[in-house]
């Protein structure tokens, strides 16, 4: 398992854009990131696993990675993929949450009539990731909003500010953020915040936080080999022995007994 940050893939943290050119056999490591990321399937065929669950590469196909998810690929056949990472504050939230929420399906299935468009932007984004980054932001920011068409719609849109505070919760959940440090964040009292998250999302601030966190460190511990006590800090936990006891008060057993 690796833990990649994007400030190490290109200077001032914005994005960082490639295509990938693999083989067949390549599988790459189990991991997770501090950033958004976007893969964009030309050609190929293998295996997305994503958060242990296993989704088919093949053309046309775009995934979504957020800071809480753990994913790699297993490649069948050789295969050409477009990767874009950028960090959670350069767009709107609701570009991001519509694609990018816990609760989304990671998998797009691009319609054919628009796999050219698509392509194309994204590759004007590899193009001018370095040189360009304003450009580069401009076609990526255009490829948001194609994927926001094209992903299926909720009935229900959770309101403005909560989608602003999903984002930053996404982007801060390994830190100890709290009610307080979101809500001032977002504009609003933290009890105005709070209300909000029961009205729109059936319950509080503070178990939708745990909620993510603890999903996140049972992916960890189920799909990598990482030191138990590293999950618990990379999973936004201080205190190794109060993160053991909730965890398995929510799960009925012990962190290292999941992994086994």
């Amino acid at each position: 398992m690796r833990f990649y940050q994007l400030k190490n893939y290109v200077d001032q943290g914005i994005v960082s854009a490639v295509v990938n050119r693999w083989n067949a056999g390549v599988i790459n490591y189990v991991h997770s990131h501090d950033c958004y990321e976007i893969d964009y399937i030309i050609k190929g065929a293998g295996d997305y696993n994503f958060n242990g669950t296993a989704y088919p590469i093949r053309p046309g196909t775009l995934f979504f990675n957020s800071p809480v998810d753990v994913h790699n690929m297993a490649i069948r056949e050789y295969t050409e993929f477009i990767t874009v990472m950028f960090p959670c504050a350069v767009f709107e939230p609701e570009l991001l949450v519509s694609s990018f929420a816990p609760d989304i399906d990671p998998m797009l299935s691009v319609p054919e009539a628009e796999r050219g468009l698509l392509e194309g932007m994204l590759l004007e984004v590899v193009k001018r990731a370095e040189p360009d980054r304003e450009n580069a932001l401009h076609f990526l920011r255009c490829v948001l909003l194609k994927v926001f068409e094209l992903v299926p719609k909720k009935d229900h849109h959770p309101d403005s500010h909560v989608q602003a505070a999903i984002v930053y919760i996404l982007e801060n959940f390994r830190f100890g953020i709290t009610q307080e440090d979101t809500a001032a964040h977002v504009g609003l009292t933290p009890v105005y915040l709070s209300a909000l998250f029961r009205r729109e999302l059936g319950q509080s601030f503070k178990n939708y936080v745990d909620h993510l966190r603890f999903t996140h460190a049972a992916h960890m511990l189920r799909h990598t080999d990482l030191p138990v006590l590293e999950i618990c800090t990379l999973s936004g936990f201080n205190d190794y022995a109060n993160f053991s006891r909730r965890f398995r008060q929510r799960y009925g057993v012990s962190p290292s007994n999941l992994r086994k």
